[in-house]
C-alpha cells in the first residue's frame, strides 16, 4: 500500500498530469505490474485430445473395474466402452454426424453416461436436459438447437415428444441391446479437438436461455488441470448430485470416467429427500455440493467422506472452520464459460478463516470494473478476467453478445 501511495503521489506532483482528471491517474505501480505478470507468466498448455479417447484409454487400463454404480444397475469400464460404441454406431445410422446437436432428456440413470459418450463418439454435440425444469424453459432450449433427434429415457419419452414435435425420440434402455447385436457397425467419423463437445444453457440476463459452447480441447484441458486439484483418481466414488442442467454434472460424469473412479448415480428422489442416507449407501468418497446443501448434512456424514468440494455459493468462516476439521475441503469457483472450474482453494484446518478464498487459478486477472481496460492494484476490487485453454468457444447463435464476455487481446 505504501508503494501504491508513493506511485500515486508522484503522479499528482507531476506537472504534466495537471490537466488530467483524478480518475485518469494510473494507480497501479510498475512493481505491482511485475508481480502480476510473474503470477501469469505461463499460459497452461492446451490438451488437444478427444474426451472419449481419454476415457477409452481408462477403459482399457481397468476393464473389470466398476465405472457406474447407479440405482438402476451397474456398468464395468468394458461395458461402458462397448455399449456407448454400439449406440454411437446406431446414432451414425440415424444421421448424427459432425457437431450434430443432440438433446438428452434423462432422469438420473446408468444410461445417461452411455448416451453422452455415444453422442461424442458419433461426432455430435450434447445438450443435457433436466426433466424437472419447467417445460417452457426446456422448450426454449430445444427450439434454439433445432435437433433432428432426441435421446430419452423411457420415463421421459412423452415429454421429449412434446418438446419438439414430429422429431424422432430414441428411447435408450435395455430394449436397444438386440438392435445393437443385429446392426452392421459403420465407420465412426473422425472428430477434431476443436469441435463442440457440449452446450450448457445459462439463464441469460434477459431470461432467455443462453447456450455456452465447450469444445473437446476445453474439457480435455480441464480434466488435466482439475482432477488433481479436486483430489480425484482411481478408487474414488464420486456422487452424481448436480442436475443435468448444470455444468458441474459434466465434471462429475466425465471426470469420474476419465480418472478411473466409480460414478455413483442416485435416484432424483434420493438426492432430494435422503442425501445423507444415499451418500452412506453408495459409500461415497467425493461429492461436489453448494455450501447450503452441505449444511443440511450431519457432521458424521461429512466426516465419512474423503473430499468435499464446494462451489456456487459463498463459503462462510464458520462453515469452513467446522468442515475443514472433518474432511479434505476444497472451495472452487468458475463460470460455465470456463469448463467449469477456474480456481480451487484448499481450506486447511487451523488456517486463516477470516477471509475464505476461492483459491488460485491459472492466468487470472483483475481489471477496473467500470472500464475493463486496465489492471487494478494488488488487493483492489475489480472484475475477474480469465485466460487460457479452459475458456469456451463462445455462445450459441449469439454473435453480438460474444463480445460482452469473450474478448480477444484486451489492452
Amino acid at each position: 500500500m505504501a508503494d501504491q501511495f508513493k506511485h500515486i503521489l508522484r503522479q499528482l506532483c507531476d506537472s504534466s498530469n495537471s490537466t488530467k482528471r483524478i480518475a485518469e491517474i494510473e494507480v497501479i505501480s510498475k512493481m505491482e505490474l511485475d508481480i502480476i505478470w510473474t503470477w501469469n507468466a505461463k499460459v497452461p498448455t492446451t490438451i488437444e485430445a478427444l474426451v472419449h479417447d481419454l476415457i477409452a484409454d481408462t477403459c482399457r487400463k481397468q476393464r473389470h473395474a466398476t465405472a457406474i454404480h447407479a440405482w438402476d444397475g451397474m456398468w464395468t469400464y468394458t461395458e461402458v466402452h462397448d455399449m456407448s460404441t454400439r449406440l454411437a454406431h446406431h446414432l451414425v445410422h440415424l444421421g448424427v454426424g459432425c457437431e450434430t446437436v443432440v438433446p438428452l432428456c434423462f432422469e438420473k440413470s446408468k444410461w445417461t453416461p452411455i448416451a453422452i459418450l455415444a453422442v461424442m463418439k458419433a461426432g455430435g454435440t450434447c445438450v443435457t436436459l433436466d426433466p424437472a425444469l419447467p417445460q417452457d424453459r426446456l422448450y426454449k432450449i430445444v427450439q434454439q438447437i433445432e435437433p433432428s433427434i432426441i435421446l430419452s429415457s423411457f420415463t421421459n419419452r412423452h415429454l421429449s415428444s412434446r418438446l419438439y414435435e414430429e422429431k424422432a425420440v430414441i428411447v435408450v434402455n435395455d430394449t436397444l441391446r438386440p438392435l445393437f447385436d443385429k446392426q452392421t457397425l459403420q465407420l465412426l467419423l473422425e472428430v477434431q479437438p476443436s469441435q463442440t463437445l457440449y452446450i450448457v444453457f445459462t439463464s441469460g440476463s434477459t431470461g432467455t436461455p443462453k447456450g455456452v459452447r465447450i469444445s473437446h480441447s476445453n474439457f480435455s484441458s480441464a480434466l488435466r488441470y482439475q482432477n488433481g486439484a479436486h483430489n480425484l483418481g482411481p478408487g474414488a466414488r464420486i456422487y452424481d448430485f448436480a442436475s443435468y442442467a448444470f455444468d458441474v454434472s459434466w465434471s462429475n460424469v466425465l471426470g469420474a470416467l476419465e480418472c478411473g473412479a466409480c460414478l455413483c448415480i442416485p435416484t432424483d428422489a434420493e438426492r432430494r429427500d435422503d442425501l445423507a442416507g444415499s451418500l452412506r449407501r453408495f459409500r461415497v468418497t467425493h461429492v461436489k455440493l453448494t455450501s447450503s446443501t452441505a449444511s443440511l448434512l450431519p457432521q458424521k456424514t461429512i466426516q465419512s467422506l474423503d473430499t468435499l468440494i464446494l462451489g456456487g455459493e459463498r463459503l462462510s468462516e464458520e462453515q469452513a472452520k467446522v468442515w475443514a476439521s472433518l474432511v479434505t475441503l476444497k472451495n472452487s469457483y468458475g463460470p460455465c464459460e470456463c469448463t467449469p472450474t477456474a480456481t480451487v482453494a484448499d481450506i486447511r484446518p487451523g488456517g486463516d478463516m477470516t477471509t475464505i478464498r476461492i483459491g488460485l487459478g491459472v492466468n487470472t486477472w483483475i481489471v477496473d470494473s467500470a472500464s475493463g481496460q486496465s489492471l487494478v492494484p494488488i488487493r483492489s476490487i475489480g472484475e475477474l478476467v480469465l485466460e487460457g485453454p479452459l475458456v469456451g468457444s463462445g455462445y450459441l447463435n449469439s454473435p453480438t453478445s460474444i463480445f460482452s464476455a469473450f474478448i480477444e487481446d484486451p489492452p
